[in-house]
């Protein structure tokens, strides 16, 4: 099973790109298009990949694709969640052993670490998309023929 570092993770982005996005998300305009090109052109180092990365671990725990309803690009990290479990073996934990109260309180817990990680994702994906939104403002008033 592969581990999921960034290189993996932009794996999953360009094969659901690729195979999975329509042709509108695909446009150069859509919130998914950016978002992948963002990702893709982001340094392996990034904290955007430890974010993704700790949601997909979570999600295969808990059972549940990525809470990303109201997200910008949102179908492409459901997209790239889906390649990201073709690609790796699952490994929900449903403990065979202990009473239906111990099994309860983890089923509990696993929701909500995954409400918690899909928030930080909501967060880190709308910061980085604000980041580019202020940098190409910042260079349309740099450059006042851009702004028009």
């Amino acid at each position: 099973m592969p581990p999921l570092r960034a290189e993996n993770l932009k794996g999953y982005i360009k094969k659901a790109v690729d195979g999975r996005m329509s042709d509108v998300e695909k446009q150069p305009t859509h919130a998914c298009k950016v978002l992948a090109e963002l990702l893709l052109a982001a340094p392996a180092d990034a904290h955007i990949f430890d974010v993704l990365a700790l949601t997909f671990k979570t999600c295969d725990r808990s059972g549940l694709p990525p809470g990303v309803a109201g997200v910008p690009g949102r179908a492409l990290i459901l997209h790239a969640y889906e390649e990201c479990k073709a690609d790796r073996p699952p490994t929900t934990e449903v403990p065979e052993a202990g009473s239906e109260e111990e099994r309860k309180e983890l089923k509990k817990k696993a929701m909500e670490e995954w409400r918690d990680v899909s928030a930080l994702l909501k967060e880190g994906i709308e910061l980085l998309l604000r980041r580019v939104d202020s940098a190409g403002a910042s260079e349309a008033q740099a450059q006042p023929g851009l702004a028009a």
